[in-house]
């Protein structure tokens, strides 16, 4: 764990430009130096929370980008239905922005995969959004093709990065930025889960891809 430090307000002023819907550019050098400090751990002292917070105008919206990675890993039995929620806590800058910010709520997503080698020959995956998730698991594979949106793909494709993406189409309501998608946040802000699912078994517990989550997150401070 490292101490809160001068180079997170710094951070934080490179980004002051970048809110609301009109999405003003943030140059290259800022995103990169935000996204550095973000995925440090924090330790922040609650008497500075308010100073923390205070770099960033009262009522003011900020889109931050959030990421998140792992691998989709298939069961012992060769099956695969998961899902992978995308509430704050469960992004890599989660530990700042928890810092920095009161509330939140997603803006857009995009699921990016990159097969791993095949194995057993080639099987369909299927994946999708489904923005009121709370991260449980889907019901089945034939549950997640019915989502708008869906999109099934061939594991033996090891060489393109298929990507999937969803964007809410109303502003969302707001919730705190500690919420799950669960009953600690009841008006929906930061609800929704990808699923991944195989529509046929592969052989034992195989890895089957890995994924790379961005999430477009509003935060504000209230005024």
């Amino acid at each position: 764990m490292v101490p809160f430090h001068q180079d997170l307000f710094n951070s934080a002023l490179s980004v002051l430009t970048s809110s609301g819907d009109d999405e003003k550019s943030v140059s290259p050098q800022g995103k990169e130096k935000l996204l550095m400090a973000l995925s440090e751990p924090l330790v922040v002292p609650p008497s500075l929370l308010t100073v923390a917070q205070s770099v960033f105008t009262p009522g003011k919206t900020y889109r931050i980008r959030t990421i998140r990675t792992a691998t989709l890993v298939a069961s012992g039995g060769g099956t695969m239905l998961l899902a992978t929620a995308i509430y704050p806590s469960q992004m890599s800058q989660y530990a700042a922005l928890n810092a920095l910010f009161r509330e939140c709520r997603l803006h857009s997503t995009r699921i990016h995969y990159t097969f791993r080698t095949p194995v057993g020959g080639p099987v369909t995956m299927v994946s999708a959004f489904d923005p009121s998730s709370s991260g449980g698991t889907p019901a089945s594979a034939t549950y997640v093709l019915e989502y708008a949106g869906a999109r099934t793909m061939n594991t033996w494709n090891t060489i393109s990065s298929p990507t999937l993406q969803w964007k809410s189409k109303v502003p969302r309501p707001w919730s705190t930025v500690p919420s799950s998608a669960s009953g600690s946040d009841p008006m929906g802000g930061v609800s929704g889960a990808w699923y991944h699912a195989l529509l046929s078994a592969v052989s034992g517990a195989a890895s089957i891809a890995d994924y790379y989550i961005e999430c477009d997150y509003e935060f504000r401070n209230p005024q």
